[in-house]
Parts: structure tokens; sequence; C-alpha cells
């Protein structure tokens, strides 16, 4: 800590390396955010303080307006950008991780065409967020547990229980959506004999959040890099809701992705 505060006062050398450095912007205003904080342990001189904290705040301040500047116009984030997709490639891979599962039953094959069924396949079941990693798996011939509050899969259903904004709803999967429910049940059937939707194919375990969207993006690299769940839905609310589905039906799948009509326009739907 002591070497890194001694860093901080060479202000002109550590702009100049940050912003040279050939990361995205959201990770500059992060670590300008930390070192803001930082600039606290100079409190005790402050002409150092006075010197430093409003080079680095400044520094906090211009990233910030250039992360507002893209959101505000719905511009893609050049990261996005760089990354983009059209929707229908992505769909691609249904079939793609269908075809290398007929060739090769892999565990690690069926999760893929699992992922890429649960993420790309159906509107009955748009892209969600890394949330499938918490959901645990209830037998057809089981009652529906719907007053536990968790999220899982049940006989077609899926139920989701945000505990933080105390909603649930229920998915109920139809005909367009068999071939998740078929994956479902033969993943279960042959390799997932746990109380888990999904398991590490590696190492048997629960997986955290961050670890599933290792997955996704393992799921999506034919198609490109860096393609996770908020570039998935990013794609499929710009690429697809848009051109294809009236405002009324665009309201009812941002309540599937578990956000407002509001937030589907502000944050997702942007302008390539």
């Amino acid at each position: 800590m002591k070497n890194l505060i001694n860093l901080l006062r060479n202000s002109e050398k550590v702009i100049q390396c940050l912003n040279d450095a050939d990361v995205v912007d959201s990770a500059k205003k992060m670590m300008y955010s930390v070192i803001v904080v930082l600039c606290d342990q100079f409190k005790y001189k402050p002409e150092l303080y006075k010197k430093l904290y409003p080079k680095y705040k400044e520094q906090l301040d211009k990233f910030n307006n250039i992360l507002m500047d893209i959101q505000q116009d719905q511009k893609l984030s050049p990261t996005q950008d760089k990354n983009w997709v059209p929707w229908t490639k992505l769909q691609k891979l249904v079939k793609s991780w269908r075809r290398k599962l007929q060739v090769n039953k892999t565990e690690t094959n069926m999760f893929m065409a699992l992922l890429s069924a649960l993420y790309l396949s159906t509107d009955e079941l748009p892209p969600n967020r890394n949330i499938y990693a918490s959901f645990k798996f209830y037998p057809k011939n089981k009652p529906d547990p719907y007053e536990q509050e968790v999220n899982y899969y049940w006989n077609q259903n899926f139920v989701y229980n945000d505990t933080k904004s105390k909603r649930k709803y229920r998915i109920r999967l139809g005909k367009s959506a068999m071939k998740v429910t078929r994956l479902i049940e033969e993943y279960h059937r042959i390799y997932n004999k746990t109380e888990w939707l999904v398991i590490n194919p590696n190492t048997q375990k629960p997986m955290s959040t961050s670890s599933f969207g290792d997955y996704i993006q393992k799921m999506t690299s034919q198609a490109g890099p860096n393609l996770g769940s908020r570039m998935i839905r990013t794609i499929y609310v710009t690429d697809y809701l848009n051109n294809r589905k009236s405002i009324n039906e665009r309201k009812r799948i941002a309540a599937l992705m578990d956000h407002t009509f509001e937030t589907q326009q502000n944050y997702y739907d942007k302008i390539k």
C-alpha cells in the first residue's frame, strides 16, 4: 500500500499510463474512482492533497461523462462496437452446438447446447443474466414448489424469485421452446444428478455467476469474442426486437427479461 501511495505522487505519469492503457473506458473510470479514494491518504499533507486530488478527480469526471454521454445517446460503447455480431449469427450457434452434440455426446457439448438453447433459441425465453447458475431443478413427478423463495425449473416452467425487488414471476415454456425442455430433461437424465439446474462440467459442482458467465462466452466464442449475457441481451433488443416487435410485445419481453420497458430503451436499445 505504501508503494502505491508513493506512486500516486507522480500524477502526470499515472494519468498518462492510465489514459493510454488498452482497456475500456469503464475500467479507467473504476481505476480513477479507487485512486480518488486513496487520495485521502494525503490529507495529512494539505498541500500535497490539494495538488493531487483535483487532477485525479478531473480524470474521474471526464470518464464518467464519456460513459454517461454514450448511455444517454444510446450509442454503442467502443467495446460493444468492436464485438458486435448480428442476432441471426448468434442464433446459428443453437444448431451448431446441437450438431456437435450429435457427433460427440459429451457432458460439455450437452451443456453448451443447453446454454445456446437457453439464451438464443426462442422469444418464450429471452436472454437473461447469469441467473441460471442459481436455479434449482425439480423433477416433474414432484409437486410444484412455488411457495419456496428460490429460482427453479419444474415441468417446463421457469420460476424467478427476485428477493431484492420482491418480484416473483413464472415463464411457462410452449411449443417453440421444446428444444430447451428436451435438453434440460436429457441433461439431467444422463449427466446432472444434483438438485441444481446446471453444474460445472469439469468439477461436477454448482457454479458461481461469474463461472457461468465464462461458459456463456465459451458458448458464443464461435460467433465472436467477449459475448457475455449483457452483450447478448443488448444485441437481442437492438438487432431483433426493434425490427420485428410491436410496443406491447416489447413491453411483454422486457418483463420476461426482468427489467422495465424504460430500462430496455435506455440501456439495451442501441443505435448502430
